[in-house]
């Protein structure tokens, strides 16, 4: 065969390598041999390039799915050929990547990784990267990888919800997490922040100034509440199952206590009118169960300290009132009742330390 004048052949090891010369590589290589420089050298920067001129050249845009290049592919618990099997994914089957731990290994003589992921039937675990073929992102598009898993997490631990979608499905699962007590979106756990304001959002103005400095804080104000309704209005349209039920009207009540003492510490600063304050909710009697409060608030003149005190004092202690006499459900037994019933299997990752 007569070589290609366009190739440069390099034998390292009895492995011939063919390299492309461009016209930069010619030069570069016919002045190491009219300079007599180090051959290594040049032919380390031929290779380098070379692979990166060839990587560039087949790149393609790739995505987090595999097709499994392998008879029956083992799912490790961790990253160990020795670990339990999991279960296995077969040949041409789909996973989807969720992560890698940078663990490079050889094995029966393949190069690669050991990649954590997960399997259309939602078996999470470890497998070895040299058995899988990445999948282009034009051709996860064309994947419907089904979901029987619902997760979620907050500061401290990873959520994990595994169903069976002919019981329930994942929109049903989701609509009704407003009921599961350790979800952010929890209904018993909402507050109306009165206070707060947001810089990057558009509707909140002055937020640099302090509160009663600002001219805009009542209208910053009305925003938290207009969320907060907003928020009442999305779960109040949820139908639960008679096992949440429990669980619903403690929420109703709740949002209905939060709503009454914003709309009170509002309508205060709005007139400096302390009726407002003394408004019954239910059998709660501010009159009754916070008068020193209310005496406190009547007596003070300096402004900054009467907000303290309608926004703090007064808020805490009819909160406090509030929860202290309210028989609440045992919202974590109803919630563990219903995923029984429902034969959802849940795990908790402890992303800190809790002990």
């Amino acid at each position: 065969m007569i070589p290609d004048s366009n190739l440069f052949l390099l034998n390292i090891t009895d492995r011939v390598y063919q390299i492309p010369l461009t016209k930069p590589f010619k030069d570069i290589l016919s002045m190491a041999r009219a300079k007599k420089f180090v051959l290594a050298a040049v032919i380390t920067l031929l290779l380098y390039s070379c692979k990166d001129t060839q990587s560039k050249k087949e790149e393609k845009p790739t995505s987090h799915y595999y097709s499994v290049n392998a008879s029956k592919l083992h799912i490790r618990e961790y990253e160990n050929v020795k670990a339990k099997s999991l279960g296995f994914v077969n040949n041409k089957e789909v996973v989807k990547r969720l992560g890698d731990y940078g663990i490079d290994a050889i094995i029966d003589g393949k190069e690669g990784e050991w990649i954590y992921i997960q399997t259309s039937k939602g078996i999470r675990g470890f497998v070895f990267s040299a058995f899988l073929q990445n999948l282009t992102i034009a051709e996860s598009k064309k994947i419907t990888f089904a979901s029987d898993q619902y997760e979620f997490n907050d500061s401290h631990a990873l959520y994990i919800y595994k169903f069976d979608p002919k019981i329930i499905t994942l929109n049903e699962l989701k609509k009704l997490s407003v009921y599961n007590p350790r979800h952010p979106n929890y209904c018993s756990s909402k507050t109306v922040y009165i206070e707060l304001c947001i810089k990057e959002d558009d509707r909140y103005s002055d937020c640099h100034l302090k509160k009663l400095s600002n001219p805009n804080f009542l209208k910053n104000a009305m925003i938290n509440l207009s969320d907060y309704q907003h928020e009442i209005n999305t779960y109040s349209e949820i139908i639960p199952p008679d096992y949440l039920k429990e669980i619903s009207e403690a929420c109703k009540e709740e949002s209905e206590f939060q709503l009454y003492l914003a709309n009170s510490i509002l309508e205060f600063l709005k007139s400096n009118d302390i009726n407002y304050l003394r408004k019954k909710f239910k059998v709660f009697d501010p009159e009754k169960q916070a008068t020193e409060i209310l005496s406190a608030i009547e007596t003070e003149e300096d402004k900054n300290r009467i907000f303290e005190l309608v926004t703090h004092n007064w808020h805490n202690a009819m909160n406090s009132i509030y929860h202290e006499n309210k028989k609440l459900p045992d919202d974590e037994m109803v919630w563990s009742n219903f995923l029984k019933e429902k034969s959802v299997k849940s795990e908790i990752i402890w992303l800190v330390d809790t002990e």
